[in-house]
This record gives C-alpha cells, sequence and structure tokens, in this order.
C-alpha cells in the first residue's frame, strides 16, 4: 500500500480503528512513527501546514513525519516528538457485547434495531392474516 502512495516507509491502513484506539488518535490523519524496536518515536500532525496556507505560496513545509524518519534512520535523537494533530475528529464505530457493529442509520436508529422492528411488523401481519383480519 505504502509504495502505491510513493512511500518508501510502511504505513498502517486501521480500518477497524483497533490500533487507533490504542493510540488515542484524535484527528485523521493522526500520525504516529514507531521504530523498529516498537517504540513510538513521533505522534501528531504531519506537517506544520494545516490549511496549506505555506505550500499555496510555495513556502518551506517541515514535515514532522519525514523528519522523524530521516532523525531514526540516521540514529539520532528525533528532535519532535509531539505536536497537536490537526484535521477532521476521529470517528470511531461502536461496538456491542457481541462484537458487532452497532451502526445508526440517519434516523439514529440501530441497523439491528431497525431489522427487529420490520421482523415484529411482519408477525403483526401474519398473525391479522391467520385472525381473518381480526
Amino acid at each position: 500500500m505504502a509504495k502505491n502512495h510513493g512511500m518508501a516507509y510502511p504505513i498502517l491502513f486501521d480500518e477497524s480503528g483497533t490500533v487507533g484506539k490504542a493510540y488515542a488518535a484524535t484527528k485523521t490523519p493522526h500520525m504516529y512513527v514507531i521504530d523498529a524496536k516498537g517504540i513510538l518515536r513521533y505522534s501528531g500532525a504531519i506537517d506544520d501546514d494545516a490549511f496549506a496556507k505555506k505550500t499555496v505560496a510555495k513556502k518551506p513545509v517541515v514535515n514532522y513525519v519525514n523528519d522523524a524518519i530521516a532523525e531514526i534512520e540516521a540514529d539520532t535523537k528525533v528532535t519532535t516528538t509531539k505536536v497537536r494533530p490537526y484535521g477532521c475528529g476521529v470517528h470511531y464505530a461502536k461496538t456491542g457485547k457481541d462484537g458487532n457493529k452497532n451502526r445508526r442509520g440517519r434516523s439514529g436508529q440501530r441497523q439491528g434495531d431497525k431489522e427487529k422492528d420490520k421482523q415484529k411488523e411482519t408477525e403483526k401481519d401474519n398473525d391479522k392474516d391467520d385472525d381473518g383480519g381480526n
């Protein structure tokens, strides 16, 4: 996946949110640089250009992730270890006791509840047919 995006280092696609929750990710993107020993070396924003104003103005942008990786590869101390992330808030899917996702539809009703309601309506209709509509 990383090579498809022109990246020379591995990336994680955390669709379930398991890793994001473990590291308390609050924004998307919320970047983490973890070294070969499994030690968290950087956490936060990708760069210092949240609204791309520097990019548009062709000013230099500090890429915290690339800098951290370069410092790790050079076997030096990571200079910037934490920066406040920017972006949209992360919304993790809620899971029930059974481990299944309880996604809510536009009405705010859980998907499973909608299916149960449909089943109840079908049962009521069947009961009416059995009673001759009475």
